[in-house]
């Protein structure tokens, strides 16, 4: 698959994430931030869009989970009084698989 230069950003975001944040997956709002942080240091014009529950991270987020390079996280369930209607996510968590570690890898050499 061929990559381009905003999945290779949104992996790029998730990576630093994983490692700063070390044994937890970063959000979609943390990854959100750091893709619109990587967009302004390439400078030029962008679009950003940061609804809930993708804050930006989509679609490029469901593009890569399809090719195998992203996990998409949906947290852990919340209890809800029976009756209750459950309550609509409002991010999800993200983390870069194997392949998707080699892809970065790859764009670097």
């Amino acid at each position: 698959m061929e990559l381009s230069q905003d999945q290779i950003a949104l992996l790029q975001a998730i990576q630093l994430l994983q490692n700063e944040l070390n044994d937890h997956l970063p959000s979609t709002v943390d990854v959100g931030q750091r893709l619109l942080a990587i967009y302004k240091e390439r400078g030029g014009p962008y679009f950003w869009a940061a609804q809930a529950p993708w804050h930006g991270t989509n679609p490029m987020a469901r593009e890569l989970e399809d090719a195998g390079l992203i996990k998409v996280h949906s947290g852990v369930a919340q209890y809800v009084e029976p009756g209750t209607p459950t309550p609509t996510p409002d991010r999800y968590f993200l983390s870069l698989t194997d392949q998707g570690d080699q892809a970065i890898t790859d764009q670097m050499n």
